[in-house]
């Protein structure tokens, strides 16, 4: 969509072209999101008349024929990006103290990378892109560990976790900013939210259908602000540099330049008044 945006809007393409490095952020958390739960479904086996099969197929046996090469591609995908992107993320602090090791240098060059994740937050407290990875991780892997899909393990884990990380994100302070802390419990309560109304799925309608309003509201609520402040911003660096483009001091020299520029190309190109015999 991003791309297709941009061969459409020149405005769109300008606006990434100059947001490459946290465009490319994003996208890749969004991939990390994507490929771990994959790689969890891979990994996933259950029990079926003593045999042990993959979870999300019954059919297929598990680690044997067709199975054995998806968990080539999982054992890929954690070893290439789940777990160094995570490893990094959470000791960016330490690796870049330490980049002037032949091994580390490598920090120096993605360092405005990593730096687009880690900007919202003090200094001290940098590393806490990596504690959010974790704690997906660890939601993720109680979800799809959790074989005789019992809601009740799931709530019971996602409040647990979720409330720990809210209360760390409150007592510690970990934005520059107080509003991002708002925002980021709001959003973390939102998640209980969405699984209390899943715990209420298959037991009180109602009581379903209103959690579920709830959450896509304030969901809604969240992304309309953040929408609002971000054009705010824009719509302020935009002013400021047309005025000052505008308000821009003439220096004397420039004016000099451009008087000699025009005297040159007159003599240059003007006609004889009188043909030579």
């Amino acid at each position: 969509a991003i791309i297709i945006g941009s061969r459409w809007s020149s405005k769109l393409a300008w606006l990434i072209k100059r947001n490459a490095v946290p465009v490319l952020a994003t996208l890749v958390l969004l991939s990390y999101t994507t490929l771990l739960q994959s790689v969890l479904t891979i990994f996933s086996s259950t029990q079926l008349d003593e045999t042990t099969v993959w979870l999300a197929d019954g059919n297929v046996l598990y680690a044997k024929g067709k199975h054995i090469s998806l968990l080539i591609v999982g054992f890929t995908i954690m070893a290439t990006f789940i777990f160094p992107f995570t490893s990094v993320l959470l000791l960016s602090p330490w690796l870049q103290a330490k980049s002037h090791w032949k091994v580390l240098r490598c920090m120096i060059r993605v360092k405005p990378f990593i730096d687009s994740y880690q900007s919202p937050y003090k200094d001290q407290y940098r590393y806490w892109p990596g504690v959010h990875l974790v704690m997906r991780i660890v939601l993720y892997v109680v979800f799809t560990t959790n074989q005789v899909n019992d809601i009740n393990v799931n709530l019971l884990a996602c409040a647990l976790v979720v409330g720990i990380y809210c209360v760390m994100v409150n007592l510690l302070s970990v934005y520059k900013n107080s509003f991002l802390t708002i925002i980021e419990i709001i959003l973390m309560t939102n998640i209980v939210i969405l699984s209390a109304s899943m715990l209420y799925v298959h037991a009180i309608v109602d009581t379903n259908n209103i959690l579920t309003t709830i959450s896509i509201a304030s969901t809604l609520c969240v992304f309309i602000v953040i929408v609002a402040l971000q054009s705010k911003g824009f719509i302020k660096s935009f002013k400021k540099k047309k005025i000052s483009s505008i308000n821009a001091p003439v220096s004397y020299e420039s004016l000099e330049k451009f008087d000699q520029e025009e005297s040159r190309s007159s003599t240059t190109f003007r006609e004889p008044l009188i043909e030579e015999n």
